[in-house]
């Protein structure tokens, strides 16, 4: 049986304003009814791998604050806040991937940072999150990088207590702990683990042949046109890439900062060029080529750029 193609057109910036989050985010299509951004992937066919998806995700997605003095002052806190957004509002938008970052403390509780900089909730409370949204939207799957931030603790410690904040958040059925690349029908309503340094921990490890990663981010003492300029090719390299394979998860991070350059100066240049990109590269879905996963500073300012990439997806229904 033959399987139509159709191709999102964006119904508009501001059905995403941060005023209106609490409404569903959609994109019109044509004379169909829209598609409500909280279950996107509804669309999609069940034996579609991951890989073959164009996914929005974010970089940092906890890293919502930039810390306070005397512990950090105002010039570090604009290098170390990512977003603006909540887990749920991120999701809800459309977001699918998410890049969590987590500090152990001594007693073994995982706390969210950026660096240093404690993001104001926990592990468990992210995971509470996923969870919720997943039982609201089944028809979604989650990809989240977990990574140690800022501490050393054991492996083995640290899975440990991952898994006891798995617990806590009663998310234990929801997660995707193995090793390879799934269709969508195997993970539809869970969360897929993607460790960084952290083979125990299950999932499609961060360094796995099957997964490519554009993670340019430091532009060092660039200017911020040379930094911009430079941040930008590497990301085109990379979405060329994507399109090539749909054998590898491919990862590219629109986001970067140097020494000069916080990384909203570079997120108020590179989230419309992503727009203007992921627009430009719609056509792609209609032979079979993905961007890959796409994340971003700042998603709030990015809504049309996620419209967009959602949109370079292939909807059988």
């Amino acid at each position: 049986m033959t399987r139509s193609v159709r191709r999102r057109t964006v119904l508009g910036a501001a059905v995403l304003a941060p005023a209106a989050m609490l409404a569903p985010a959609v994109l019109a299509r044509g004379d169909e009814a829209p598609i409500d951004l909280s279950r996107w992937m509804a669309g999609l066919a069940d034996d579609a791998p991951l890989s073959a998806i164009t996914i929005p995700g974010t970089h940092d997605s906890g890293a919502r604050f930039g810390g306070a003095a005397p512990v950090v002052d105002f010039v570090t806190a604009l290098w170390v806040q990512a977003q603006n957004w909540t887990v749920t509002q991120q999701l809800n938008a459309g977001v699918r991937f998410l890049d969590v970052r987590a500090h152990a403390e001594p007693d073994g509780t995982l706390r969210i940072h950026h660096m240093f900089v404690d993001e104001q909730l926990s592990l468990t409370d992210v995971l509470r999150e996923c969870v919720a949204f997943l039982a609201a939207n089944p028809t979604e799957a989650l990809l989240m990088r977990v990574q140690q931030e800022a501490s050393k603790m054991p492996e083995p410690q640290f899975v440990a207590a991952f898994d006891r904040h798995v617990g806590e958040a009663a998310a234990g059925d929801r997660l995707y702990r193995d090793p390879t690349i799934p269709r969508l029908r195997a993970v539809r309503g869970a969360i897929v683990l993607m460790p960084n340094n952290l083979p125990s921990l299950g999932g499609i490890s961060w360094s796995s042949p099957q997964v490519s990663i554009e993670d340019d981010w430091d532009m060092g003492y660039l200017t911020p046109a040379q930094a911009v300029e430079h941040k930008w090719h590497s990301v085109i390299m990379s979405l060329d890439a994507a399109a090539t394979t749909t054998d590898k998860i491919t990862i590219s991070f629109v986001s970067a900062n140097g020494a000069v350059v916080p990384p909203r100066f570079l997120t108020d240049i590179l989230n419309p060029r992503l727009q203007q990109e992921a627009t430009r590269r719609q056509g792609a879905a209609e032979a079979g080529r993905s961007l890959g996963v796409v994340l971003v500073d700042f998603v709030d300012g990015a809504t049309t750029a996620v419209q967009q990439l959602v949109s370079c997806n292939r909807f059988a229904r």
